[in-house]
């Protein structure tokens, strides 16, 4: 969006309306899209963005997958405290989610499909549970870094991973520390990348989850197939999304205010005046078979999905008995 029309959009938000460009997933974008994917097979493995429309210059790297995961976990860390789903302590609830994100990058790397790299961004947590939070890590078979931020706060961790992704090239996945990921998870979401961008000859965003929304209000959709599982067309998520790095970097107006979240100006850093603004522009969409799944509170699930059992493979009882006899 350039400046002129970001401007005007400013103002008519103002009145409750906005400006939004008719290549994304309005009735016209529609159609765009239902044209694309009509072009190949569902569920085909189509190789490359050859799809690309001529003039669109090289295509971007899709073989590259770097992954950012921020985590905090620190005493006195500001924690809404309406009680989590699971009834764990916070470390524990990040322990598993980390075990099972190790796992499903492990998946990914050995499909054989690029490279895979983790970088952790921490929050300054205290330095036994970080310690912890390490010793899983170093199951995983990828490149890892752990990086402090250089400020303290949910907006401005957000914020810094954002900035640190826009110079990239390649795509990123964007997940904090209390998603619990399938097992195939991250492979699921790197293949139907893949096929889509091809064919739609363009990027798109990813989320890992369905919400409850989407059967609360009603907003035309599309139902795709993918290589093992449906996926539908979605309007809003959170920040934790699946895109490509150039999307950050030629949309950065819809990530810049981020830095707001968790501050007196809260409403600016918010999903729906931040990401959820590449809606308007781009096809999103989320598996309704998940992904990972958001282990904050049951509304938010998706529907008939059992997280227990995959709660009960990502054990890290091995990690705590070793700090309690420590």
């Amino acid at each position: 969006m350039n400046p002129l029309i970001r401007f005007a959009d400013r103002l008519v938000r103002l009145k409750g309306y906005q400006v939004r460009k008719d290549n994304g997933l309005g009735l016209g974008g529609m159609r765009v899209l239902h044209r694309a994917l009509a072009e190949a097979p569902a569920g085909a493995a189509v190789e490359g963005l050859e799809a690309r429309p001529k003039g669109q210059g090289p295509a971007a790297d899709i073989d590259t997958l770097h992954v950012c995961l921020r985590t905090c976990l620190r005493e006195n860390r500001n924690v809404n405290p309406k009680p989590r789903l699971t009834g764990s302590s916070l470390e524990e609830l990040t322990l598993r989610c980390a075990r099972s994100l190790v796992r499903s990058l492990n998946d990914a790397a050995a499909s054989g499909g690029g490279s895979v790299s983790l970088r952790v961004l921490d929050d300054h947590s205290d330095a036994a549970p970080l310690a912890r939070l390490k010793q899983v890590l170093a199951d995983a078979r990828v490149p890892v870094e752990v990086v402090t931020t250089g400020e303290r706060g949910q907006g401005p961790s957000l914020h810094e991973q954002f900035d640190w992704a826009r110079g990239l090239d390649g795509l990123v996945y964007f997940v904090e520390d209390d998603w619990l990921h399938e097992a195939a998870g991250v492979r699921a979401m790197w293949d139907f990348y893949r096929d889509t961008a091809a064919r739609i000859g363009g990027p798109l965003v990813i989320a890992p989850q369905e919400h409850g929304s989407l059967y609360t209000d009603h907003p035309p959709s599309y139902l795709v197939l993918g290589r093992d599982r449906r996926w539908r067309t979605i309007h809003n998520a959170t920040h934790t999304l699946f895109t490509h790095a150039h999307v950050v970097r030629d949309h950065w107006d819809c990530f810049e205010g981020t830095r707001f979240v968790a501050t007196k100006k809260r409403k600016l850093g918010s999903e729906r005046a931040t990401t959820n603004r590449l809606f308007e522009i781009m096809p999103a969409f989320s598996p309704m078979t998940p992904a990972a799944v958001h282990l904050q509170y049951d509304e938010i699930l998706p529907p008939f999905f059992d997280w227990k059992p995959l709660w009960d493979r990502n054990d890290v009882g091995d990690v705590l008995e070793g700090a309690a006899t420590a």
